[in-house]
């Protein structure tokens, strides 16, 4: 995730704009088996790493990166449990 991140932030222009929706660390499902510090299995033994807010603003301000508006967290019920949603925008200063 963090080559991805700064990745994102040597090919975006200045004042370009990255969109994001994933899951946070902010809720863990019960069902989840945490198998590593961030990293957890889901029943169908997949591999998920939850982080929190403040981590993955600190991620892209560190490529150069702010947040533009606020950064939404909310809990929603998907086919696979129940999770906690980060979505927000981020643009390249």
């Amino acid at each position: 995730m963090c080559e991805a991140i700064k990745e994102t932030g040597r090919v975006l222009r200045k004042g370009g704009y990255v969109c994001f929706n994933l899951f946070s660390s902010n809720y863990i499902d019960p069902s989840l088996v945490k198998i590593s510090n961030r990293v957890f299995l889901t029943e169908e033994k997949l591999p998920m790493v939850l982080i929190s807010k403040s981590e993955f603003v600190n991620y892209f301000n560190k490529h150069g990166m702010v947040t533009n508006g606020d950064i939404t967290e909310y809990e929603r019920v998907v086919t696979t449990g129940k999770r906690s949603v980060m979505r927000g925008i981020f643009r390249k200063v």
